[in-house]
């Protein structure tokens, strides 16, 4: 069975031409809900970092973040941190109900790309 690799990139200053709903009923409208939702509860120190973060992260039916792991090695600790605190503050994903139950189970394996390099 193909699975969904879920992609979301936070470039610095990048904000959504419209607010998204705060439910969505196909992956693109989810990406975009689920963007600004974790986009909203990042809070970084710094304007700029030298490398991107990749955090993998699972929910569970109730879109709950149920694990993570940080998939990136390069010691960027202040960022890490940032985006996991992120994650934990947007969970639970509640806006995902809206999709079909596969589209749903395919939504719940999130690969999540912080990048605020220049």
């Amino acid at each position: 069975m193909f699975r969904w690799l879920f992609v979301i990139v936070f470039l610095f200053g990048c904000v959504a031409n419209h607010p998204p709903s705060s439910e969505c009923h196909t992956i693109i409208d989810c990406t975009l809900v689920i963007k600004a939702k974790l986009t909203s509860n990042l809070s970084v120190k710094e304007t700029s970092y030298p490398k991107p973060v990749v955090i993998s992260f699972l929910l569970n039916d109730s879109a709950e973040v149920i694990a993570y792991e940080v998939l990136t090695d390069d010691n960027n600790e202040a960022l890490e941190k940032a985006a996991i605190e992120a994650i934990r503050n947007s969970s639970p994903f509640t806006e995902l109900f809206g999709l079909s139950k596969p589209d749903f189970e395919e939504f719940k394996d999130i690969r999540l790309t912080v990048d605020f390099t220049k």
